[in-house]
């Protein structure tokens, strides 16, 4: 119908169950692919990545409502699109696992502490993979990466990986260790995974398990992966949905094709949708 479909560049804040548009100045480019995560030591939302800057790190100053870009530091992690980020509040660091323009055939970190990149490669990296979820759990100080997509050979290029994997593992930013639950969720890529701090608790959300969009949930408590049965209202499209936990609404939040679903589960002191 010659209908264009053009990057945005605004930026919105889910308040009080809404969200609202907030009118920033010098803009990061509009694009696609992208990742943001907020820096709670800095107080700095934090945007690496994406079709529309190549290879900018932009810093957004939710108080003077101010976008920056950052100078690039060398070594950097190069080019980012679906990539994978997270952010350690023990170490207030943010983690990186770049993934796109990678020719390597492991799965190393990197990590930027507010002015400089760091490669953190070490020896027992997991095998090379791209599109895993990621999460940080705050109380045990490490992250958790969960599934994605492996090369059947480690030269192919990225854009060929079609191998699922429903591995776990976890990085406290010195060592990688591989878990062996008893049961994982399905092979997968493209999934969300937030930390729910109150349950201790990662929530794991949707993905794309091989050709089907699987609107599933799933919770892992450290030891295992349990699926959650009877969840009702989540997002319309289980692919590409962005999660992030609210603090105050005591609920992991969830937005992709324009709907918005909160995710919380009845028990103990949560009794009823009004207090949970």
């Amino acid at each position: 119908d010659g209908s264009v479909t053009l990057p945005i560049d605004r930026t919105f804040a889910y308040l009080n169950r809404r969200w609202v548009e907030v009118t920033t100045s010098a803009n990061p480019p509009g694009g696609s692919g992208g990742d943001l995560v907020f820096d709670s030591h800095r107080s700095v939302s934090l945007r690496y990545g994406g079709t529309g800057d190549y290879p900018g790190l932009w810093e957004l100053n939710g108080s003077t409502k101010t976008w920056r870009r950052l100078p690039q530091s060398n070594p950097w992690p190069g080019f980012a699109l679906y990539d994978s980020m997270a952010f350690d509040s023990a170490r207030g660091r943010m983690l990186f696992l770049p993934t796109w323009d990678s020719s390597d055939i492991s799965l190393h970190a990197w990590e930027w502490d507010g002015t400089a990149w760091h490669d953190r490669s070490v020896a027992g990296e997991p095998s090379w993979r791209m599109d895993s979820a990621v999460a940080y759990d705050a109380e045990r100080a490490e992250f958790v990466v969960f599934g994605g997509l492996k090369r059947a050979n480690p030269s192919d290029p990225p854009w060929s990986a079609n191998i699922l994997t429903n591995e776990t593992w976890t990085w406290d930013g010195q060592v990688w260790t591989q878990k062996t639950p008893q049961l994982s969720p399905p092979p997968r890529y493209r999934g969300t995974l937030t930390y729910d701090p109150d349950r201790r608790r990662m929530v794991l959300y949707g993905g794309v398990e091989d050709g089907q969009l699987p609107a599933d949930t799933w919770e892992w408590d450290r030891q295992n992966w349990y699926r959650v049965a009877g969840v009702v209202g989540a997002p319309y499209q289980p692919y590409r949905v962005v999660t992030s936990y609210d603090p105050t609404l005591r609920r992991m939040v969830a937005y992709g094709w324009g709907t918005t679903a909160e995710y919380y589960v009845l028990g103990n002191a949560c009794t009823s949708g009004a207090d949970c």
